[in-house]
């Protein structure tokens, strides 16, 4: 859902919604929390301890990790709230990507959100279509 998205999370949710309809956006949500809601269930029935988290797009560990899934939680994430969870039942969170370069990544996508005319939209799209697959090569970490 768009929490997990930050800031680019309304105009992602606002564009599907006026793709998909009210209804049909109505009956995503559902689905949508229908599958959070197994996933935590799912957990809870398993001792974590020891258990390692790779959070996609995790750009910390340790206390700033903790502070970007509060940040997440305050926005209304499903899946940071079952982090915390794990977290809380003796799972550890792993960083999985560099930070500079999921800014990077993250720059490119802010622009075509914000894009003022499909002409604008379409120049930022390319840019970042040539650029992704360097960002994603380069932002992953070897754990």
């Amino acid at each position: 859902m768009g929490a997990d998205m930050g800031s680019l999370g309304s105009v992602l949710n606002e564009t599907a919604k006026a793709g998909l309809g009210e209804i049909a956006w109505q009956k995503h949500s559902e689905a949508v929390f229908a599958f959070w809601k197994s996933i935590a269930q799912f957990f809870e029935a398993l001792n974590v301890r020891g258990f390692k988290v790779y959070q996609d797009g995790m750009v910390a560990e340790g206390e700033d990790g903790l502070r970007i899934v509060r940040e997440g939680i305050n926005q209304g994430s499903k899946n940071y709230e079952i982090i915390m969870n794990l977290l809380e039942w003796g799972a550890m969170l792993v960083k999985t990507e560099n930070h500079a370069l999921v800014k990077q990544e993250y720059t490119h996508l802010m622009k075509i959100s914000r894009a003022k005319s499909p002409k604008e939209k379409e120049v930022w799209t390319l840019r970042y279509k040539l650029a992704q697959d360097r960002l994603l090569i380069e932002s992953q970490v070897v754990v």
